[in-house]
């Protein structure tokens, strides 16, 4: 009986600690970071900017990460950071379905800007300048 109850407590613990461990990996806290660096491979047009990921709730900013475009930035956050982005590929580019916890839904969506301006195309086709902020936004739709 003793051994159960153990056991149960033990399980509980564990269960807590994930959980916690999950809600606070969905996007970390606000912070800079000198330069990102993955293993995907940097080509000659890569630069640095900076990126920022806002889910309503909670703005973080990346600084000194080297993209060539709108999507390569956020791929090198995503991965930095152990933040999980589902994608997937069509004609036109790649189109971002969710980042962390927060998936495009009727009511809110991944939308991104560059310099303030809206994307007129696909993240991944968003050539990228050196010294260029990016903004994923968690937002409403325009559609």
């Amino acid at each position: 009986m003793v051994t159960k109850k153990l056991f149960g407590i033990i399980l509980f613990i564990c269960c807590a600690f994930f959980l916690a461990w999950r809600i606070t990996s969905s996007l970390p806290q606000s912070r800079t970071v000198s330069s990102v660096r993955t293993t995907q491979s940097i080509n000659k047009n890569s630069v640095r900017v900076s990126l920022t990921l806002d889910t309503g709730e909670k703005i973080a900013t990346y600084d000194g990460i080297i993209a060539s475009n709108a999507f390569d930035a956020l791929i090198a956050v995503t991965r930095a950071h152990a933040i999980s982005l589902i994608t997937k590929k069509y004609d036109f580019g790649v189109f971002i379905q969710q980042i962390g916890t927060f998936p495009n839904t009727k009511d809110n969506a991944w939308v991104y800007y560059v310099n303030g301006v809206s994307g007129d195309v696909a993240a991944d086709k968003k050539t990228v300048k050196n010294g260029d902020t990016v903004l994923w936004k968690y937002t409403k739709p325009l559609y």
